[in-house]
């Protein structure tokens, strides 16, 4: 049988053909069952076929392709339209499989954006500070009136807010809390040629002598006097600071409202 299939091969192929187009829904069915039975032999047999017919197989692509082109990109197109949403997720995956996620120098830090531009600020600024000095100083000298009026504005309007952060700021900053009263009774004490810390003695004598001229007694409402009160400023005219008939004896609320605080 061998050598007759040898001496006749082309005979051969066209019997067994015949035989198969006869019997091909029986052999389409064993081998159905038999791929459901062996899942396994199936894979391995693909990969072995696969492998052996490599260059066969992208001969055949190609040439369906040529032939192919039109109703193969109608297919695609029509594919891509149906399913959009998979094919983002797909690529999504596909590129961070490739490509290492990015890092802000924020999140490596462990810092917010607002701590990290704070930091880079601070930086910044220590690095250049005669720079920013030079060109803070020109634009002042360039817009000085527009600058104090609108200081003058701001000061009026958040009275109560600049109060607070200077409480806030002298309760962390002791040290210059002393510094700037020092510096405040030099000034006040000057024109009475005093030393800073007479001149806060002396201070402290006028408003107990105020309070018992004005029996200890609040002068607009009848509640006791903790506050004695300068009519005309000390710090325009530092001259009548020490004058007893420059006081006033004034509660909490009633010295507030003076100076234009509220409670």
């Amino acid at each position: 049988m061998k050598q007759w299939r040898e001496n006749n091969l082309e005979r051969s192929k066209e019997i067994a053909r015949k035989t198969y187009q006869k019997n091909r829904e029986k052999h389409l069915a064993r081998s159905a069952k038999r791929r459901e039975l062996f899942p396994e032999i199936k894979k391995a047999s693909d990969k072995k076929y696969r492998d052996s017919h490599k260059e066969e197989a992208k001969e055949y692509q190609k040439e369906y392709h040529e032939v192919n082109k039109e109703e193969i990109s109608q297919q695609t197109k029509e594919y891509r339209e149906k399913n959009k949403e998979k094919l983002k997720a797909k690529r999504k995956k596909d590129y961070w499989k490739t490509h290492t996620p990015f890092v802000s120098k924020h999140d490596q830090l462990g810092m917010t954006k607002k701590e990290y531009k704070s930091m880079v600020d601070k930086q910044y600024n220590e690095s250049h500070m005669e720079e920013i000095k030079q060109k803070s100083h020109e634009k002042y000298l360039k817009n000085k009136k527009v600058v104090k009026e609108k200081g003058k504005k701001y000061r009026l309007e958040n009275k109560e807010v600049i109060r607070e952060k200077k409480k806030k700021y002298y309760l962390a900053h002791p040290e210059i809390k002393l510094a700037s009263d020092i510096r405040q009774l030099t000034k006040l004490g000057f024109p009475l040629k005093l030393e800073p810390f007479e001149y806060s003695f002396a201070l402290k004598s006028w408003s107990k002598t105020v309070k018992k001229l004005g029996h200890g007694l609040c002068k607009i409402c009848p509640n006791p006097a903790t506050i004695s009160h300068h009519i005309i400023h000390k710090a325009k005219y530092p001259g009548l600071s020490l004058n007893v008939n420059n006081g006033i004896p004034l509660c909490d609320t009633c010295h507030y409202e003076c100076h234009g605080y509220n409670n």
